[in-house]
């Protein structure tokens, strides 16, 4: 359910709004306000998701309501769909992120098509994205894949690394620098200067180092002393 509330100087403009929302059976009217003032601060009182605001209001309009709304309230303020007689103020309105724009007078058909846009962005809000779980390097003259979960460690060589996979090895003319940054955090930790190893493998850890499993054998990697407190505290440990 959408929580709203309708912010507009003129009562006409509220009706109209308030007559929308009750033909969208998952958008509820919190309130209506004539007074953007009042509305500002009810918010406080009241969190809502969504809020109908006229731009055309005397004293605080509805841009001055919007740039006081981010001030309170941050980056977590309610979305806001704009509504006009005018449309001088479409450029600014985007700029300041609004969902959308409707001009009055406004037809239920382009209004309900505003909900259903606001409706996919929340959607999409509450997915997080997927996190790569692949790159490719150059070896041997040509893009190989490698599958993070095929990751066990890797480990430096002078100029070169070395990646240690399920299903193979892998000499890079590259730095562990460099490699560290394709890497997912969640996934891999720098436990010295020349070995990066897989979190979901350690099967053990002491003072010094950290004993990995895979192959049905166990492996040990030293500890450098400055990666030893990022990487106990990453461990929760």
């Amino acid at each position: 359910m959408i929580k709203s509330i309708v912010v507009d100087d003129e009562q006409v403009g509220i009706d109209i709004i308030c007559a929308h929302i009750q033909m969208i059976p998952d958008l509820m009217l919190a309130g209506a306000y004539r007074d953007s003032i009042k509305a500002l601060n009810s918010i406080d009182i009241a969190p809502v998701d969504l809020i109908f605001l006229d731009i055309d209001m005397p004293n605080f309009t509805g841009l001055d309501f919007i740039e006081a709304l981010k001030v309170k309230k941050g980056a977590s303020h309610p979305r806001i769909i704009l509504t006009t007689s005018h449309d001088e103020h479409a450029i600014k309105s985007y700029e300041l992120g609004v969902a959308d724009y409707l001009l009055k007078p406004i037809s239920f058909k382009r209004f309900k098509i505003a909900i259903e846009r606001l409706k996919d962005n929340l959607q999409k809000a509450i997915i997080p994205e997927q996190p790569t779980a692949f790159m490719f390097v150059e070896a041997e003259g040509k893009k190989i894949k490698i599958d993070f979960v095929d990751l066990l460690y890797v480990e430096a060589a002078g100029n070169y690394i070395k990646l240690f996979t399920s299903k193979g090895n892998q000499m890079l003319y590259t730095s562990m620098s460099i490699i560290q940054t394709q890497l997912p955090a969640s996934m891999f930790v720098r436990v010295h200067n020349s070995f990066i190893i897989g979190i979901g493998l350690i099967r053990s850890v002491t003072r010094n180092e950290v004993i990995l499993s895979f192959d049905s054998k166990h492996k040990a990697f030293p500890i450098g002393i400055k990666y030893r407190k990022a990487f106990l505290k990453k461990l929760g440990i």
